[in-house]
């Protein structure tokens, strides 16, 4: 409980990493090993954030083409299995890398978006996976499933909630 005003100090990675490194800071010595452990992970962190967001949006891909086809591989019990654990595992590293950066949903607009655009991402898919009853249906709802998850990750890139849209 006394950790959690150290995290909204933290800007950046690099004064997380001075924080880390620094002993004489007032920080309290019962936290300084959770603030270490955080910021000396932020590196592997985030290759595991990005790496899930890959194998995610990969076996949703490969489960919507086989519903699309009616192959009934699609549902089967160790492919959904795989892509609870693959998101499980991104929504926990999203959690560490939002309180070594001290950036968080509500309070940062782009992390909002991101948040936002989740949910209709997840909505969507349900719909390619489950729900839509014709190949048309499926297929239609992949594609703007898709159309969403490219845009989470130009919102993720920018840190903008205008995403790819955003010039530059």
């Amino acid at each position: 409980m006394h950790c959690i005003w150290i995290f909204a100090e933290l800007r950046s990675t690099e004064q997380a990493a001075e924080y880390a490194n620094v002993r004489t800071l007032g920080i309290p010595r019962a936290c300084r090993p959770v603030l270490t452990v955080l910021t000396d992970h932020y590196p592997q962190l985030l290759h595991l954030h990005v790496g899930c967001v890959i194998l995610s949006g990969s076996l949703f891909s490969i489960r919507a083409v086989l519903r699309i086809a009616n192959n009934p591989l699609a549902n089967h019990r160790a492919l959904r299995i795989l892509s609870y654990l693959i998101d499980t595992t991104l929504l926990i590293a999203a959690i560490l890398l939002t309180l070594i950066l001290h950036q968080y949903p509500f309070v940062n607009s782009w992390l909002t978006a991101k948040v936002l655009l989740l949910v209709l991402y997840i909505a969507v898919g349900t719909v390619a996976l489950k729900r839509a009853r014709t190949a048309v249906g499926r297929a239609l709802a992949m594609g703007v499933a898709l159309a969403i998850f490219g845009y989470i990750i130009g919102v993720a890139v920018r840190h903008d909630p205008a995403g790819w849209l955003l010039s530059r």
